[in-house]
């Protein structure tokens, strides 16, 4: 078979089990450190405008061996290898997630996504991120020669809407209910959901769909 149709995933929250790297995972190592502050230099860090250094200097980090345990501490959903073996056989694969380089590099390896993944393309990478829409122009630009469906998986609900504006099939995976106006094509609960959807032949319509 060609592998002529794109999945693309989100990392964080979607292939991991938490979305929230910074509020429920950074803060609980830096209890002390007032969490706008964090979110602050992240949104910084994330896009490469401030330095691995400057970034832990900000959020007063005193231990730098936090940034090892909070990297630990990130998992994959327990469904997502097989969904990635799977998809693979068949089908391009991506990444495109907001994330700094450094740790995005780190979970690549950790995690062994080179041998399943096309591209992988990180904001910290290319200082944008996402709902920008020029790293997703970066991303479908390295993949060109694809003559049909580009599909892209992410739980957030505005970085799908603009997902869409270039004609992605868009599927969210289901997290709490968020603040957007955007209703995706395919909701799910579970990656491997996925599969069942890819595996069609869909025409977008433009209708939600809950799997």
């Amino acid at each position: 078979m060609k592998k002529e149709k794109l999945i693309v995933f989100d990392m964080m929250g979607t292939l991991t089990t938490n979305p929230h790297l910074v509020s429920d995972i950074l803060s609980r190592f830096l209890s002390k450190t007032d969490k706008k502050a964090i979110r602050s230099a992240y949104e910084l860090y994330k896009i490469d405008k401030i330095s691995n250094l400057e970034f832990w200097s900000r959020v007063d980090a005193k231990d730098r061996n936090i940034e090892k345990k909070m990297l630990k501490g990130i998992e994959l959903r327990k469904e997502t290898m097989s969904v990635l073996r799977t998809l693979k056989r068949d089908y391009r694969l991506a990444i495109l997630s907001n994330v700094p380089k450094e740790w995005g590099h780190y979970l690549s390896k950790r995690f062994n996504f080179s041998k399943y993944f096309d591209e992988i393309v990180f904001s910290g990478d290319y200082g944008v991120k996402k709902p920008d829409p020029e790293i997703y122009e970066l991303l479908l630009n390295k993949f060109r020669y694809l003559e049909e469906s580009v599909y892209y998986i992410d739980d957030e609900l505005n970085d799908l809407k603009t997902g869409n504006k270039y004609s992605m099939t868009t599927i969210w995976l289901k997290q709490e209910q968020k603040d957007s106006d955007y209703s995706p094509d395919f909701v799910i609960e579970d990656l491997a959901q996925v599969r069942e959807i890819v595996g069609q032949r869909i025409c977008n319509t433009g209708l939600m769909d809950t799997y």
